[in-house]
């Protein structure tokens, strides 16, 4: 059993989890060598391996539309969010970055694929004293009027990120492409309401927990964005409703679902076994 996308080529007895179809959906994100290699690999175990999971519906589309990998040999396991409600917040941490008691809309880098740039953009439409808490990477090119409205958190332990997530106005999440999406739903159980692009899987993870936008449109995201914070009813909304939906999500599901589909790929051989 193989988690991580990746799997012997010449192996054809194995179970693996492939969580997204990224290298082919949005292949302009990688090089052509990346492309070439990964596209041929997961061809082959879309011919050769007798049994996937992905974590989505979506995923599990989009794997048998770009690879070719049959639908019914398909598992849909969905991640669970417990690795964050169980621990503390760091108390400290908004003070150490200069934001406590301050109103921030927190956002996550790290890839152009995040489109932290249209937040970025949607910026000047909303309130002046309104900041931006990036985690990870933050590489977009910031016109000088923002950029003290902008804070860098960078790589952030699971404690800082409780913090960042309770003390959030709102978690802005208008990711172009995601195989299924954890911010928001790791924000939800948290009680941080959500506002997500209409992509991908994320209105099947998110359904009724989130406000949706139209991600290439800062003015759509500046828009709803302004909705929640002028809304108290709506926000309180969303945060039960998030509160709800991340309960849904539980690791125990996910290793249950996972035990019985590689217990279901290795009847066969353990019924060939036992008659010979």
């Amino acid at each position: 059993m193989n988690l991580c996308n990746r799997a012997p080529l010449l192996k054809c007895r194995q179970f693996l989890v492939i969580h997204d179809a990224a290298v082919g959906a949005t292949a302009e994100r990688f090089s052509r060598r990346f492309r070439l290699f990964w596209r041929t690999c997961y061809r082959i175990f879309g011919r050769t391996l007798p049994a996937f999971a992905t974590v989505s519906e979506f995923s599990r589309q989009e794997l048998r539309t770009y690879f070719g990998i049959p639908e019914e040999n398909i598992n849909v396991i969905y991640p669970g969010v417990e690795h964050l409600p169980g621990k503390e917040a760091d108390s400290e941490f908004l003070g150490r970055l200069g934001i406590k008691g301050k109103s921030y809309l927190l956002a996550f880098g790290g890839t152009t694929n995040k489109n932290l740039r249209i937040i970025i953009r949607a910026l000047p439409f909303l309130p002046s004293d309104l900041l931006l808490v990036v985690v990870g990477k933050c590489d977009e090119k910031t016109p000088p009027a923002l950029r003290e409205r902008i804070v860098q958190a960078g790589r952030v332990a699971d404690e800082e990120l409780i913090a960042l997530y309770k003390s959030a106005a709102c978690l802005v999440f208008p990711s172009l492409y995601e195989g299924f999406g954890l911010p928001p739903i790791e924000a939800m159980s948290l009680g941080c309401p959500v506002v997500a692009a209409r992509r991908a899987a994320l209105p099947e993870v998110c359904r009724d927990a989130a406000l949706y936008c139209e991600a290439e449109d800062e003015k759509d995201v500046a828009a709803k964005i302004a909705l929640l914070l002028c809304d108290d009813n709506l926000a309180e909304s969303l945060r039960k409703r998030g509160l709800a939906r991340a309960a849904e999500f539980s690791w125990e599901k996910a290793a249950a679902l996972l035990s019985d589909a590689v217990q279901k790929l290795a009847r066969p051989t353990n019924h060939n076994v036992s008659k010979n």
